[in-house]
């Protein structure tokens, strides 16, 4: 059997699962004595568990969550506030993404919800361990990479986010180059295409809005909102006349941005990058009843 193909039997599962479950207590017992390497190497372990969740039986992928969110932290006891840092949530992060595919969200929304979910995991266990031991795991990171702690508090958030989609973005070329082999389906999810945007049209009002109130959030936001502006492009180009409204209006708000530079408070003045993508947002949303657009073929 192709180590990546769909498990049927109930020992090929076992065993798939097995593999997948010691791949991460290994990863374990390296973060927990090297915790600087783990910043690379979750970087790969998502595709594994995604991989996982691809082509094994839920129950199998059910027990191992289940088994590796009790052993990983057991194995990398030595420092197992690094193991719940970084591995756990991209292994959580990992199972979603295939699923999402297994499901035909499509892949703008499958990869979006993936790197949400564990940005969301990492702030989670953010607040597990300073509240078990009193350590600010993004300050301790800070003074690891000898960087700024006000600074990487502030910016910490678009970090996260954009971590995490490197993450789930190694997972989705995997899979997309392995597509008929892991017999994943082609589905594109068009008809979630506007929903992405919609979700990417709110962010960035937030982007431009929460600075005043919360910079930290409002660069999460901006994330999110640049991330999802990117699906509209294909819309955008399709029409020269949409393309050069889209153009003329970025451009516009970009003017508009400018002068408003000033106003914002100093560690969050780059948020105004968002004011350009806020128009090619709205632009690249399609008609309801026109063709579906493919992302991928």
């Amino acid at each position: 059997m192709a180590i990546f193909s769909p498990r049927q039997t109930p020992a090929e599962n076992v065993a798939y699962a097995a593999l997948t479950l010691a791949l991460f207590a290994l990863s374990s017992l390296v973060i927990a004595y090297l915790p600087l390497f783990g910043l690379v190497l979750t970087l790969l372990l998502p595709l594994f568990s995604s991989t996982l969740a691809l082509l094994c039986q839920k129950k199998y992928v059910l027990a191992f969550a289940v088994a590796s969110t009790i052993l990983c932290p057991l194995i990398g006891i030595a420092d197992w506030q690094s193991v719940v840092f970084f591995l756990l949530p991209s292994l959580y992060c990992g199972l979603l993404f295939g699923y999402g595919m297994r499901l035909k969200l499509g892949t703008a929304l499958t990869v979006f919800l993936s790197a949400v979910l564990e940005t969301l995991l990492l702030y989670l266990s953010l607040f597990l361990i300073q509240g078990i031991y009193g350590l600010d795991m993004v300050v301790s990171l800070a003074n690891l990479l000898s960087l700024d702690p006000n600074k990487a508090e502030t910016f910490f958030p678009l970090f996260a986010f954009a971590y995490c989609l490197g993450q789930v973005g190694i997972s989705n070329i995997f899979l997309l180059a392995n597509q008929t082999r892991l017999r994943l389906p082609t589905h594109a999810g068009s008809e979630y295409h506007n929903l992405v945007l919609i979700i990417g049209l709110i962010s960035l009002v937030l982007a431009v809005s929460l600075p005043f109130a919360n910079i930290p959030a409002a660069y999460l936001f901006l994330g999110f909102g640049l991330f999802l502006s990117l699906y509209g492009f294909p819309i955008i180009v399709k029409s020269k006349v949409r393309g050069w409204l889209a153009l003329g209006a970025a451009i516009a708000l970009a003017f508009a941005s400018a002068g408003l530079y000033s106003l914002y408070p100093e560690l969050s003045k780059p948020v105004v990058l968002a004011f350009p993508f806020i128009s090619l947002t709205i632009f690249g949303l399609r008609k309801v009843e026109g063709k579906p657009v493919r992302l991928y073929n």
